[in-house]
């Protein structure tokens, strides 16, 4: 079992739970705390920091909820298994370095291009002969300026489905990019502000 040694300041503004919860998510991305290491019991640990019970359970609630700890009934909260967060990359780059570039890696999906050695050139230059076709002149064209009709329809279609929300195409405005879309916002509230 691992012994938490935070210094919990009772005259800061931040409450003592989240102070406790800060230390304990510091202590797992900076990987001092492993994964599959047992915490202290919240009874043992509020004695220990002299601390109420609801301190700790607070604490010990916000880790759960985000996947930090994991409660097992009758035996206690154990770290869980996470992968490091970016400012934690930053700090430790020889363990990234280590995670990137010893393992290996079938698909590159990195933003910079595509993955020449992965893509499918011949399925792509099939479903390109098929979709530019001369009965297809319409994909040259610059089309509806909320999105193409039929995609719309698609996205109204799922958003019911998926989320119960009922919208016509009409409210709907497909974009090249959020900039664009923000800018198109920004456009449209101007007027009603």
């Amino acid at each position: 079992m691992y012994e938490l040694t935070p210094k919990l300041d009772s005259y800061s503004k931040e409450p003592q739970y989240v102070q406790l919860y800060n230390y304990i998510k510091q202590e797992i991305d900076k990987r001092m705390l492993r994964p599959n290491t047992k915490l202290p019991s919240k009874r043992k640990l509020s004695w220990y920091l002299n601390v109420s019970q609801n301190t700790v359970e607070a604490s010990y609630d916000q880790l759960v909820a985000e996947g930090y700890i994991e409660g097992i009934p009758r035996k206690g909260y154990f770290v869980c298994e996470i992968q490091p967060t970016f400012s934690h990359a930053e700090k430790n780059s020889d363990y990234i370095k280590e995670k990137i570039f010893k393992s290996d890696v079938t698909f590159d999906f990195t933003q910079t291009g595509v993955d020449h050695h992965s893509f499918p050139f011949a399925v792509f230059r099939k479903i390109a002969n098929d979709v530019l076709k001369s009965e297809s002149n319409h994909l040259l064209t610059i089309g509806h300026p909320q999105g193409e009709f039929e995609l719309r329809e698609e996205i109204a279609s799922y958003l019911y489905e998926s989320r119960g929300v009922r919208t016509a195409p009409s409210q709907i405005i497909v974009g090249s990019g959020t900039p664009t879309l923000i800018q198109l916002l920004f456009k449209l509230l101007k007027g009603s502000l």
